[in-house]
């Protein structure tokens, strides 16, 4: 790693004093001084250890309080051999008493530690040879002092995790996406290691395909493709499928589908068999909840034709506000016909009102010249059509629609087969 991209680590620095000592480790490297770089850096990562105490002691960390007491104490007394001590057991306490670190990033710390020894006291090596590191040596432990440790705050590990839930979990959790990211990276998500990251991910992922879900946990997890879209992307990749296959419950299987319609690309991560089983939510007793997970899959290309087939073969009956809501979401050509057959197809005068009222005058603007000239022509035909009350708001509508078009509405009457009766939505507003 080239001196600049190091420089460039310092901006992560969350400390003027650790800043400054890896500044001087850096400028060590730079003119030869190796030794001096290593014990520089050193310095920086205990230095920062105490300003992490310190900021949990404000916050009421009993544990940070009680070590860092014992610090002061050790200085305000000059114990030597309990400063050496405090310094000798750092990594062991950030690791297990504090959770900073995990073992993995505690073994490339401690290598530091040892470097650091070797350069400050007697060390040898063969043929009487003081230790001499090497510039690739030094640049390894800056990079690790500041991605490891120097740059996260202070709560990692499980009680960071502990921390995220209770507020993801709490009642005043926000329930925007970007409001709820604001107060993630606020606390331990602000500079999170990958590993807290992804815990956190996972939890929010585990409870929405479980019967604990909240909206939180998918306001959560919106907040969080927002934040690292790269490592949340791999998480959904490497959990999602498990989930939807461990799902034995349909009120579980619909959150699946608010899953996809929340945070956008993840239904490409959702393999064939899950997708399978996420259909298979609409084989039960058609309700509310199923039209919702029905009109989450009209809005996506990929499920079109699932839709399309399960709507025109009666498998799902939709009432006219479902119908309407669908045609808004996307005015699909057969759902247009499918409101115009059941007008055609009215056997009563309540049949054709509620045909008229609740199926084609909420959505008349989405209907082509075609589909009037259609919509004209079954109220010619049907005798339950044209006499039914509803009739002259749905021919008032027609005029209103093509008020500034009135000639198309006048070849349509040229036709024989729509009913020279209604003919007087052409001249009505004259």
């Amino acid at each position: 790693m080239p001196l600049a991209d190091l420089e460039e680590l310092l901006l992560d620095c969350r400390t003027p004093s650790s800043k400054a000592l890896l500044k001087e480790a850096i400028s060590c490297i730079h003119n030869k001084a190796y030794r001096a770089a290593i014990i520089s850096c050193w310095n920086a990562l205990l230095f920062d250890y105490v300003h992490k105490l310190n900021e949990l002691r404000v916050h009421g960390d009993a544990n940070a309080k009680i070590v860092l007491d014992q610090f002061d104490s050790y200085i305000d007394s000059n114990n030597l051999s309990a400063l050496l001590k405090f310094e000798k057991d750092f990594l062991e306490k950030a690791t297990y008493e504090f959770q900073f670190i995990t073992l993995s990033e505690k073994g490339d710390l401690a290598r530091i530690y040892e470097d650091r020894n070797k350069c400050s006291h007697v060390s040898v090596i063969e043929g009487y040879q003081p230790f001499m590191p090497s510039e690739e040596l030094c640049r390894l432990h800056v990079r690790n002092a500041i991605n490891l440790f120097i740059k996260h705050p202070p709560t990692q590990g499980k009680k960071a995790l502990d921390r995220i839930i209770s507020d993801i979990e709490n009642s005043t959790f926000p329930f925007v996406a970007e409001d709820a990211q604001k107060l993630l990276e606020y606390g331990p998500l602000k500079r999170p290691k990958d590993s807290l990251f992804k815990d956190v991910v996972k939890y929010n992922l585990k409870n929405i395909f479980s019967h604990d879900y909240k909206p939180n946990h998918l306001v959560a997890l919106q907040a969080l493709s927002l934040m690292n879209k790269g490592l949340f992307y791999e998480q959904i990749q490497d959990k999602i499928n498990s989930f939807i296959q461990e799902i034995a419950d349909n009120a579980i299987l619909k959150n699946s589908w608010l899953f996809v319609k929340a945070i956008p690309g993840t239904l490409r991560y959702i393999e064939d068999a899950g997708k399978i089983k996420m259909k298979g939510i609409f084989a039960v007793q058609f309700d509310e909840d199923i039209f919702e997970c029905l009109a989450i899959a009209h809005s996506i290309d990929e499920f079109q034709e699932d839709v399309q087939r399960l709507i025109q073969n009666s498998t799902i009956r939709l009432n006219g506000f479902q119908y309407c809501t669908l045609v808004r979401l996307r005015s699909k050509e057969y759902l247009l016909e499918l409101s115009i057959q059941r007008l055609h197809k009215s056997n009563s005068f309540d049949m054709a009102n509620t045909t008229i009222n609740n199926w084609i005058l909420p959505v008349i603007s989405y209907f082509n010249d075609e589909h009037i000239r259609n919509i004209l022509k079954s109220a010619s035909s049907n005798s339950q059509v044209n006499s039914a009350h509803s009739l002259d708001r749905l021919l008032d509508a027609i005029r209103n629609k093509y008020s500034e078009k009135i000639e198309i509405i006048e070849r349509m009457f040229e036709a024989d087969d729509i009913d020279g009766r209604f003919s007087w939505i052409i001249h009505s507003g004259e």
